[in-house]
């Protein structure tokens, strides 16, 4: 046995924070939200887009509480518009309708 296969073995999911709740969760589950190098606020449905990212599980009582704490503005640096959290709002809400969330 190659020691490649005990490396394997022993990698773990890259955990975050969402934002609202404080839990931590795998980064693959959770929704990320990126200001880009420009200063533009974006939902990254890929999970991969440069910029400074904040997390936010797929529940939307926690997309309330990081609204109410104003904690997506406080992460990234920057104000962020209604329209950044409806657009959450929607693909929590799309991934409901879809058994994914």
């Amino acid at each position: 046995m190659g020691g490649s296969a005990k490396r394997l073995s022993n990698v773990r999911a890259r955990m975050r924070k969402c934002l609202g709740c404080g839990l931590e969760f795998p980064k693959s589950t959770l929704l990320r939200i990126v200001r880009s190098t420009a200063g533009e606020v974006s939902v990254d449905l890929s999970g991969i887009e440069s910029g400074r990212g904040a997390y936010l599980c797929s529940n939307a009582e926690c997309v309330l509480k990081a609204r109410k704490k104003n904690a997506l503005a406080r992460v990234l640096k920057r104000p962020v518009d209604s329209e950044i959290y409806s657009r959450i709002a929607e693909h929590i809400q799309r991934g409901r309708n879809d058994g994914i969330a």
